[in-house]
């Protein structure tokens, strides 16, 4: 395990190393590509520049601050990235990225909005992880957050997306903490909110909402599945045009 902190410039981050990493906040590159044992930091010391994910990609934690500072570039493509731990945005950087990420980690975790929404969609999958919001979570309404393996934990936060799927019948859990929401604004149709195979998913929590905006012309599906009554949640829909 080591850390990288970029320093290319304004560049992609693919498979090619050149000086596009260091050791150290705005220190000399030549250090190789991340892998996903690495902490990577994207930071004051990057400078005000556009990070490009434009081939598939992986790291351990992921942060756009460090003790050096924040970073207020452009964090962008639509290549899939694989973050192995911890997730940290910061209010002053600007995000077009809109690939997929995918939270593999088979431990706890955190992901840190400050305010960014995602904008593209979201895999969790990690057998016995844990990712727990640390305000509330924002990927667009027209991209989905899919559990396949481990827990959700919304820790009394709200997660806006288009929809959620998860229908499998792997170990997962939506742990909701005390009032806890998930918020469904997609205007495309198809499968809204998608547990119809809900085998060995189960919710906690206190409060539990599920909130339904739907608007759009092409019929759409909400599909709970058959939950026990102690992993019911209630369910907020609203329709129009």
């Amino acid at each position: 395990m080591a850390d990288r902190y970029w320093v290319g410039g304004s560049a992609n981050w693919d498979a090619t190393a050149g000086t596009k990493w260091a050791l150290t906040s705005g220190g000399a590159g030549g250090q190789a590509v991340p892998t996903a044992a690495d902490d990577v930091f994207i930071d004051s010391g990057s400078g005000a520049v556009t990070v490009t994910v434009a081939a598939s990609s992986v790291c351990r934690n992921l942060s756009f601050t460090s003790g050096a500072g924040n970073f207020a570039g452009t964090f962008a493509g639509s290549s899939a990235l694989a973050v192995s731990g911890n997730l940290t945005l910061v209010a002053g950087m600007t995000r077009t990225y809109t690939g997929t990420i995918t939270f593999n980690s088979t431990t706890s975790q955190t992901i840190t909005s400050n305010g960014k929404a995602l904008n593209g969609p979201v895999t969790f999958d990690g057998v016995g992880g844990t990712w727990s919001l640390q305000d509330n979570m924002d990927i667009g309404a027209a991209n989905r957050v899919t559990l396949t393996n481990g827990t959700i934990n919304l820790n009394g936060k709200n997660f806006a997306c288009g929809n959620m799927l998860s229908s499998n019948s792997n170990v997962r859990t939506l742990a909701f903490g005390t009032n806890g929401s998930f918020t469904c604004s997609n205007t495309a149709g198809g499968n809204i909110w998608s547990c119809s195979t809900s085998t060995n998913l189960s919710t906690t929590g206190t409060g539990k909402t599920v909130n339904i905006s739907y608007s759009g012309a092409t019929a759409s599906t909400v599909a709970p599945g058959a939950l026990s009554e102690a992993n019911s949640m209630s369910f907020n829909i609203t329709t129009g045009s």
